[in-house]
């Protein structure tokens, strides 16, 4: 309860100091190229390695996307796979 008031006081007084809620304009999606790429090999790691942890699945997918997408950065890389499993699943 305090905090919350505490955090509310501070974002009023920011405000009126000028301050405003940042926004960012970059899309937060991965390439459709690495998009399309991600998804197959997701679905080919787990049916490949049913018996071996969600990481060493990742690694595989992680690793071999870095390797057809070198360019890519890395924290798209892995969105990428966090996608591709959220669309599997779903």
């Amino acid at each position: 309860m305090m905090r919350q008031w505490l955090v509310r006081l501070g974002l009023w007084l920011a405000r009126r100091g000028g301050w405003t809620v940042p926004v960012c304009s970059r899309l937060h999606v991965p390439e459709a190229a690495l998009m399309e790429a991600a998804a197959p090999l997701v679905a080919w790691a787990e049916t490949t390695f049913p018996g071996t942890s969600g990481e060493h699945k990742r690694h595989q997918v992680y690793a071999r996307l870095l390797r057809a997408h070198p360019d890519a950065p890395r924290h798209v890389v892995a969105l990428a796979i966090e996608l591709a499993l959220t669309r599997l699943r779903a």
